[in-house]
């Protein structure tokens, strides 16, 4: 598989046989002041308003003990945001068509 491909196959989970996982999931939109998003574990991180001059904090949620994402748990959790954070910055690919940050418009 290519390395610019971040996809893992179905086709394990369709024959039966063992799935390969993503460490973790990111997603990023670019409507409404855009938005980053991490799941990873038990954590999902949520950061508003990247577009903007002053963007979001990520707000930390567990899925485990808040599935419906009300607790932001992110001061609690300093390490875990960190990780988050790392994951974003990793998983971003600057494309000039669609600029998430100010600093790629």
């Amino acid at each position: 598989m290519s390395k610019h491909i971040d996809g893992i196959s179905i086709l394990p989970a369709l024959t039966g046989k063992k799935q390969i996982a993503h460490d973790y999931l990111y997603w990023e939109l670019h409507e409404s002041g855009g938005k980053q998003a991490v799941r990873w574990l038990n954590w999902k991180g949520v950061r508003l308003n990247v577009s903007t001059e002053k963007p979001g904090e990520i707000a930390l949620y567990n899925l485990l003990t808040d599935p419906a994402e009300h607790i932001d748990v992110a001061a609690r959790h300093p390490d875990v945001v960190a990780k988050i954070q790392k994951m974003m910055n990793e998983a971003h690919v600057p494309n000039k068509d669609w600029p998430l940050f100010n600093s790629e418009k």
